[in-house]
């Protein structure tokens, strides 16, 4: 397991009040609470991209696969994420 596979590990919250998102990151998946959906997804993470795949549950977004690109804060307690077309990290989760 690689070191960024390791520190993603545990739940993680967003920062906004309009994007209210908690993910929990399993060794074997991922699950997802996004406004008030949930769902189960497997994942992995390969030079600074995050590969989401939904294999159960609900979710906003009817894609059942996404890409989005990665990267910690300094001290690996914030998670930042977005589209891999964006040019700025927006969207940042606090790790609980």
């Amino acid at each position: 397991m690689n070191n960024d596979k390791e520190t993603v590990l545990g739940k993680w919250n967003s920062t906004t009040m309009h994007n209210k998102t908690a993910m929990h990151f399993y060794k074997d998946s991922l699950t997802i609470d996004k406004f008030g959906l949930h769902s189960v997804n497997a994942w992995k993470m390969d030079n600074g991209k995050l590969y989401i795949k939904r294999t159960d549950g609900e979710s906003v977004s009817p894609q059942t696969t996404s890409t989005l690109d990665y990267k910690f804060s300094n001290k690996n307690d914030t998670l930042y994420l977005k589209s891999p077309k964006d040019s700025i990290f927006r969207t940042k989760y606090v790790k609980n």
